[in-house]
């Protein structure tokens, strides 16, 4: 009952806010150079009940060493400086060659620092031993799944094995944790009821606790669990306390903020403009076996210029009409107060994306 109230508030927030906003024009885009997702992988070692990773149908690969590092090199030729190579449904340590793209982006005198989660149930001492030895690496999250071994048997469908294997690596982390150079965040998945009505008792609440009391850990437990542009549903949940957001409980009002700032290299090569929910790729706006990155990110694209400006005029696409996880132009969020530059309008932005074109015509393509 008290979700729902505030989801209802938070709807009828959202309707005053987003349409005076448009009224007066005022737009909130966050600077787009701010941070490039790129996906090395989009293979998971788990196969959770929430997630889409389980219903999507594009390639399960891993990205190629030399295609990663053209990306990267391309990206920082536009100006960004920082990377978040979390999958949009996948896991970090499934590639084997992770490490040697770290050490590319370590030594890369343009890159200035990168960040992804893992669930980090295939870390491992020596893994966790060779990121404590990394310079660039800003933040890690640990995202889990459950509080006790049976909710994180039940929500990611593994076993026990598994479970023991995650908890053995928090204890190897929790050993080095005042060796760390980077940021350490747990992002904590839990069934409602969670810290209320059950108990916190056991071994993973119990080191989580010690990671946030302790040895001050930022520990962030989230209840609410989206629903994957439509992909999931409540009924692919039968028998977990867990509750999916439909998608009539989000007001959308102009073009997701989320398709200026949040663009996702995929692991094969195609670029996406949405790193967070589209899993299949439905807003795919180029491939960088066919363009460079320059002409995909620019004014020149009309695949981009046009998804932007339907959406602008509420013509979205399956995956965004259903998706939970929407942010609109028209509010400005705290999450941006973080960000070097102010966020812009659209007028601002559409002149950044007529730059881009101007190398392309001066010089050709790169």
């Amino acid at each position: 009952m008290l979700q729902a109230a505030a989801n209802t508030l938070r709807f009828l927030r959202d309707v005053c806010v987003l349409n005076a906003n448009r009224l007066v024009g005022r737009e909130y885009i966050p600077n787009i150079t701010e941070q490039l997702y790129v996906e090395p992988t989009s293979i998971c070692n788990l196969s959770c009940r929430f997630c889409g990773y389980r219903k999507k149908r594009s390639p399960k690969t891993v990205m190629e060493y030399e295609r990663f590092a053209a990306a990267v090199d391309q990206a920082t030729g536009l100006g960004y400086s920082t990377f978040n190579l979390t999958p949009l449904t996948g896991e970090v340590f499934t590639d084997k060659g992770l490490f040697g793209k770290l050490s590319f982006l370590e030594q890369h005198p343009k890159v200035a620092g990168y960040s992804f989660f893992s669930n980090f149930v295939l870390a491992g001492e020596r893994t966790i031993g060779h990121l404590l030895e990394l310079t660039k690496l800003k933040s890690l999250t640990v995202s889990l799944y459950g509080h006790d071994r049976d909710s994180f048997m039940a929500i990611t469908q593994s076993n026990e094995q598994t479970y023991r294997r995650l908890v053995a690596n928090l204890l190897a982390l929790e050993e080095r944790l005042a060796s760390r150079r980077f940021t350490l965040e747990v992002g904590w998945r839990a069934e409602h009821g969670f810290g209320r009505r059950r108990t916190r008792d056991g071994e993973l609440a119990a080191i989580i606790e010690r990671f946030r009391d302790v040895h001050r850990v930022r520990v962030r437990i989230s209840r609410q669990y989206n629903n994957w542009g439509g992909l999931i549903r409540q009924e692919d949940l039968d028998g977990l306390a867990i509750r999916i957001r439909r998608a009539g409980e989000v007001y959308k009002k102009g073009a997701c903020a989320l398709i200026f700032f949040r663009l996702l290299i995929m692991a094969d090569g195609r670029v996406n403009a949405c790193a967070c929910r589209d899993v299949d790729g439905t807003l795919c706006i180029g491939d960088l076996k066919e363009q460079p990155l320059r002409q995909i990110l620019s004014a020149s694209n009309e695949r981009y210029m046009t998804l932007i400006r339907d959406q602008q005029q509420a013509r979205f696409g399956s995956v965004c009409r259903d998706c939970d996880m929407y942010r609109s132009i028209y509010r400005r969020r705290r999450a941006y107060r973080s960000h070097k530059d102010r966020p812009v309008g659209l007028d601002d932005f559409f002149r950044q994306m007529r730059q881009r074109m101007q190398p392309l015509t001066q010089s050709g393509p790169e």
